[in-house]
């Protein structure tokens, strides 16, 4: 089995688990804690210590994943080379930006990497 078709395998793993529990977190956030689930509730975890040990990764992975995902099925379905790459360079480059992509992402989400200020009312997803 080739490289590509592992990660295709483990990046849909990671995408099925990471999307169950993505809604369930969003409809607890809902219709248990009453919260609008707006951009504060989705980063919340990723601007406080220590949980921002557990959400960095776990939201990291989850962008990256759909990338390496993209990526697999590219270099499996690609027949020809563009611009003088063959489809496994051209998969490899989609997984790096991808991985670029991500830290642009946690970059914003983060407020340049200081903190984005959460209100009050999100405070309970914070233990505060």
């Amino acid at each position: 089995m080739s490289g590509f078709k592992k990660l295709q395998i483990w990046t849909g793993i990671y995408l099925s688990i990471f999307l169950i529990i993505h809604l369930l977190a969003v409809f607890v956030g809902r219709y248990y804690l009453h919260l609008d689930t707006n951009i504060y509730f989705g980063v919340a975890g990723l601007n406080v210590f220590p949980f921002n040990l557990f959400f960095i990764p776990y939201y990291s992975l989850a962008i990256i994943s759909v990338f390496g995902h993209v990526a697999s099925i590219h270099q499996s379905k690609a027949e020809r080379s563009f611009i003088g790459l063959n489809p496994n360079r051209q998969a490899i480059i989609i997984v790096c930006f991808g991985i670029i992509f991500t830290g642009v992402i946690l970059f914003g989400l983060t407020n340049h990497f200081h903190g984005l200020k959460i209100p009050k009312e999100y405070n309970v997803l914070i233990m505060k």
